[in-house]
């Protein structure tokens, strides 16, 4: 086995990987995704005209859900191009906390981009930014986190689907306060069917791992040329 800090690593690794695999597969299935728009009716919020409701359920017991109010103003309207443009203002409701939000959204044809801003204080110096290019077999997503106003973190996610195949890619990479870059960590995911994973992890060494998906966890197995490793999580 490994010594007690690799054991800990691997078990830190391990939580963070699956972190993604839940945001991953709130991507890809799609179907999953629950999103409920309606006329707003609640007075607590009734200065915005619309709520809007989304669920996330994987199939098992992993369920993520979210609240937003809001109004929306179009800023393009192209019929010919089958284009459209609008801005969203409005507050998120998750886990008992409440965020202003701006949103700018683009759908061209089959092809959407968001980039949403999530405010975390009230002089708005901290924030979250979301952007996000949806097309039919490919999916891009970026996470920064802004600290007084400066980037200290990036997450870049891409899935795509490939000959029937799902493929994941992923880049986490931390600044310091002068924007220079301290870390960049990489993952490559390669679905090779609805229960096992193939994975890569760079982090300036580099793990190769096989995930293996159950009802209620993840079982991920470290590999080298002398040893294996496994750690179970629950989802």
């Amino acid at each position: 086995k490994f010594k007690n800090s690799n054991e800990n690593n691997y078990q830190e690794i391990a939580s963070d990987i699956k972190n993604y695999l839940l945001t991953g597969e709130m991507m890809f299935k799609k179907n999953n995704v629950k999103t409920k728009i309606e006329k707003n009716t609640n007075k607590d919020y009734s200065k915005f005209e619309y709520k809007m409701t989304s669920t996330f359920i994987d199939g098992s017991q992993y369920k993520s859900s979210y609240i937003i109010y809001y109004n929306e103003s179009i800023t393009i309207e192209d019929d010919k191009k089958n284009e459209t443009s609008s801005v969203l203002r409005g507050v998120m409701l998750k886990d008992n906390q409440e965020f202003e939000i701006i949103c700018n959204k683009e759908i061209e044809q089959d092809e959407c981009e968001l980039e949403l801003k999530i405010y975390l204080n009230e002089d708005k110096s901290n924030y979250v930014v979301v952007e996000q290019e949806i097309e039919r077999f490919e999916n891009e997503y970026t996470y920064m986190i802004y600290k007084n106003n400066k980037k200290v973190e990036e997450t870049s996610l891409e899935i795509e689907i490939e000959n029937r195949k799902k493929k994941m890619s992923i880049e986490l990479t931390k600044y310091d306060d002068n924007g220079k870059e301290l870390s960049q960590i990489k993952y490559e995911f390669v679905y090779k069917d609805d229960t096992t994973i193939e994975c890569s992890y760079e982090n300036e060494k580099e793990y190769e791992l096989t995930i293996t998906v159950s009802k209620y966890e993840y079982e991920f197995e470290f590999k080298s040329d002398e040893e294996r490793n496994t750690i179970t999580l629950k989802k």
